[in-house]
């Protein structure tokens, strides 16, 4: 599993009679940044998997308005479902991300999770032969964004 802090984004957010809507979002991640606890994986996975020098950045831009109801501007973790285009490896697919939403010390947060199957964003998992690193055939998205007002 690699990870990265490389993360910008923006949301819009607007009051409604039951809680909240998100009519906008995107959020940009650095892919040259994704590291794991592996460097012969993490090299493999940036120079044949997502090849970050051709595609050194994935998006992620909502497509529907996301409803958020009451009980996570009141603070409570809230399912929602976040409807957008997934840009990965120079490829766009539409996706459902499900997540959790709140409102804690005055910032929105967002976490959910996303498993795919590789073959749709064109990546092949790198051939690490000889090396006793494993790379799936599906890749996972995790994340957990923050978002403060500006």
């Amino acid at each position: 599993m690699g990870r990265t802090n490389d993360v910008t984004g923006t949301i819009a957010v607007v009051e409604t009679a039951d809680g909240a809507q998100l009519t906008a979002g995107e959020i940009a991640i650095d892919t040259t940044t994704i590291t794991s606890d592996e460097d012969r994986r993490d090299n493999r996975l940036r120079s044949e998997g997502l090849q970050t020098d051709q595609f050194p950045t994935a998006t992620f831009a909502l497509t529907q308005p996301v409803d958020v109801p009451a009980a996570a501007i009141a603070g409570t973790a809230t399912d929602v479902t976040l409807v957008g285009d997934l840009t990965l490896h120079g490829v766009t697919e539409s996706v459902e991300i499900p997540a959790q939403a709140q409102l804690t010390n005055g910032q929105i947060q967002v976490a959910g999770s996303l498993t795919f199957p590789l073959a749709d964003f064109d990546i092949t998992a790198p051939n690490v032969g000889g090396f006793i690193i494993s790379i799936a055939d599906e890749g996972a998205l995790e994340f957990l964004v923050v978002f403060a007002k500006a």
